[in-house]
């Protein structure tokens, strides 16, 4: 979506986030925002809504309470108004939409209630703003997403930046955990083939880069590639490792390199030298340090 001022939208990202601070303990964040803004070493695409999660199911009633916390904490800011709510009964979702007096740019709040669990790694990052979902949950939740709705690029795009940094996956632990944190909640079982038919579409590029990207070019010729490797690696029923270590490490290896000679002297992909020299050469991994 486009808008008009992102910096307005990440201000007032911020001022809910620090007004809804006290229920955290009863959500997290996760969803584009989550991850582009709060977990990735800096946003590449940009996104404008809050989706909050809680780590199990909820009933209507405890999800009523908490919606009515919210809306009491929001009442407290005086320069922003409620515009909307909705409630969504098949996705068992609220939907809130906020406007703020300083600016014209209204932020959407979802209040959402299908996680059955969390897996395998149950810690959260971003405590000291809101608590925000982590690398390998957040991919479990994208990978649902692109199969929900494979008509957009978001999806697959963040999947790239998850994926660069988490060690390598089974394929089948995968998707039983993928069912695992969905299936009691929405009835839907899925599989490898679900994930393979999403990778077969044609994306559209519906997404607003972060400005500061400076190799768009290289960037898309990325996202293009990993969507074919991706859709190999299911129908392959291969291990999943697309970390940026294992891909240098492997174009080296056929020029007798070590990883940072190869993206010295022959990478011609200025995005992928770029990522490597600020977030990947001198360390193991950005995240674990967030």
């Amino acid at each position: 979506m486009h808008r008009d001022n992102w910096n307005d939208v990440f201000e007032n990202q911020d001022k809910i986030l620090k007004q809804l601070k006290p229920l955290e303990n009863e959500l997290f964040l996760a969803g584009g925002t989550g991850l582009q803004r709060f977990v990735l070493p800096q946003a590449y695409r940009h996104s404008e809504d809050l989706d909050f999660f809680f780590t199990n199911l909820k009933t209507k009633e405890e999800i009523d309470n908490i919606k009515n916390n919210i809306l009491e904490l929001m009442l407290q800011i005086p320069e922003v108004k409620l515009e909307n709510i909705k409630w969504i009964k098949d996705e068992k979702a609220y939907r809130m939409f906020y406007s703020f007096k300083e600016n014209d740019e209204i932020i959407k709040i979802e209040l959402l209630n299908f996680t059955c669990c969390r897996l395998k790694d149950l810690s959260f990052g971003n405590i000291d703003i809101f608590r925000t979902e982590n690398l390998y949950n957040l991919l479990l939740y994208k990978l649902k997403a692109l199969c929900d709705r494979p008509d957009t690029i978001k999806d697959l795009f963040d999947l790239y930046f998850i994926l660069r940094d988490l060690e390598k996956i089974d394929i089948k632990t995968l998707i039983e955990d993928i069912n695992k944190k969905f299936e009691d909640a929405i009835g839907i079982k899925y599989s490898k083939e679900n994930i393979i038919s999403s990778l077969n579409h044609k994306l559209d590029w519906d997404i607003e880069i972060g400005e500061h990207i400076n190799h768009l070019h290289g960037l898309k010729f990325e996202i293009d590639l990993f969507q074919s490797e991706l859709k190999n690696a299911f129908l392959k029923d291969e291990i999943l490792d697309f970390s940026y270590n294992s891909k240098i490490e492997k174009k080296a290896l056929e020029f007798g390199l070590d990883k940072n000679d190869y993206v010295e002297i022959i990478e011609d992909n200025q995005f992928l030298v770029e990522e490597w020299k600020k977030y990947f050469q001198n360390k193991k991994t950005f995240y674990n340090d967030k």
